[in-house]
């Protein structure tokens, strides 16, 4: 967040290997968006409010929020945070609003697919619904036992007739979610348990925007660039 006007949002570490640098993986792809003006509070407040859990330092937050010039937009762009301290988990159920609101499509991307019962059961749905469903994950994995554990989910979806992609480039850790050409969701929060009951973690959904159909057309390229796994693939395997 720069000055409270800026704020650059991504679901990548600060690493070399996320830059492509000195990466043990064939190729590191992640996703990230600049936001300007009022939304950029929203990110304001999470960081400090985390900032304050920390340090018990208590801060005055209107010293940080600048003046912010109206903007005429349709867009709706919405930074919002999740912790594990609440009983409400938000961005679980933002991902069982958003997918169950699909009519067309959804493309998920997660470097790792831990699902608990409601998001494995939903996505299941939309895909027996008609819906084009569509997860892509990496091809190779920075912790070999995560991705046997992702593999564990992927019979079960093929058959329901979900895609599962496998991003062969190298290794994707981009957290998104897109829901036909209307939403969009980046965030910190992988596709799995932990992220979504016992982390803090940050997202930006955005709906009626422009952004949207660019991430969409990025994550087909993801999409292209992957091998569609079959049952027969997973027999191989075993």
């Amino acid at each position: 967040v720069v000055d409270g006007e800026d704020a650059f949002f991504t679901s990548m570490d600060f690493a070399d290997e996320c830059a492509n640098i000195e990466s043990p993986n064939k190729y590191y792809k992640g996703v990230g968006i600049k936001l300007s003006g009022k939304a950029v509070w929203n990110l304001c407040i999470l960081f400090l409010t985390n900032w304050e859990l920390a340090t018990e330092e208590k801060i005055d937050y209107n010293c940080y929020m600048p003046k912010y010039e109206p903007i005429k937009s349709k867009d709706y762009i919405l930074p919002f945070g999740a912790n594990p301290v609440t009983i409400e988990k938000v961005t679980k159920n933002v991902y069982l609003n958003a997918i169950n609101s699909a009519k067309e499509s959804i493309i998920i991307t997660t470097p790792y697919l831990i699902l608990d019962s409601e998001i494995n059961i939903i996505i299941k749905l939309a895909s027996k619904k008609g819906i084009d469903v569509k997860i892509v994950l990496p091809s190779e994995s920075t912790t070999k036992w995560q991705q046997h554990l992702s593999r564990t989910y992927y019979a079960d979806l093929i058959r329901s007739g979900v895609q599962i992609c496998e991003y062969l480039p190298g290794y994707i850790h981009c957290n998104t979610l897109v829901i036909d050409n209307a939403t969009a969701i980046i965030t910190t929060a992988n596709m799995d348990f932990r992220k979504l009951y016992k982390n803090y973690d940050c997202s930006v959904i955005m709906y009626n925007s422009n952004v949207v159909n660019d991430i969409k057309q990025d994550l087909e390229m993801a999409v292209n660039n992957s091998h569609v796994v079959t049952l027969r693939d997973l027999r191989k395997r075993k």
